[in-house]
Formats: C-alpha cells, sequence, structure tokens
C-alpha cells in the first residue's frame, strides 16, 4: 500500500473511515469491526487472504490465486497474439 500516509489515505476511501481511525488500524492501536473489515477484504486480496487462512479456509485463497493466474495468463496470451498480427502485418508491408 505503500507508505502509512498513503495506506491511510486508500483504507479511508475503502472504509469510508476518518483518518485517525484508518491509522489507530495500521499502528495495531484497534482493529476494525467486522463490517470494516469485509469492507476491507473486499477491496484487499491480502486482508481476504489473511481472514481465510485464520479461519482455517485458506484454501479458497489459493483458488483466488489461481483464477488471478489464469487472467493475467489470458491477458498475456492476448497480447502475444497481438504483438504476432503486427510483426505479420510489418513484415508483409515491407
Amino acid at each position: 500500500m505503500g507508505g502509512t500516509r498513503t495506506a491511510a489515505k486508500m483504507i479511508m476511501r475503502w472504509t469510508d473511515t476518518c483518518d485517525r481511525t484508518a491509522r489507530n488500524w495500521l499502528c495495531g492501536t484497534v482493529g476494525p469491526s467486522g463490517y470494516h473489515l469485509i469492507r476491507l477484504a473486499r477491496r484487499s486480496d491480502a486482508v481476504l487472504s489473511v481472514i481465510l487462512g485464520l479461519s482455517g479456509r485458506g484454501d479458497l485463497a489459493l483458488v483466488t490465486d489461481i483464477h488471478a493466474v489464469e487472467v493475467a495468463l489470458a491477458k498475456a496470451s492476448d497480447t502475444i497474439e497481438l504483438l504476432k498480427r503486427q510483426h505479420r502485418h510489418k513484415a508483409g508491408c515491407s
């Protein structure tokens, strides 16, 4: 998330809380309520992964990781195909 100030601002946007609350969460002075924890997990894969791990459901975190890899591979494959087409087009125009 970057520095504490950047992280606090991001948490404030994600959870609609004030700066002091976000900083207290980051410092570990207090923790978020269940409602705010869910809002954080909705936006942060890291938070979601910790929640799933602590609840004994780390296997579900793996599923989200696998899905992210599948999406990244699909995007990479599309990019490779686009580059191949561009290369063939340039080679044909020469």
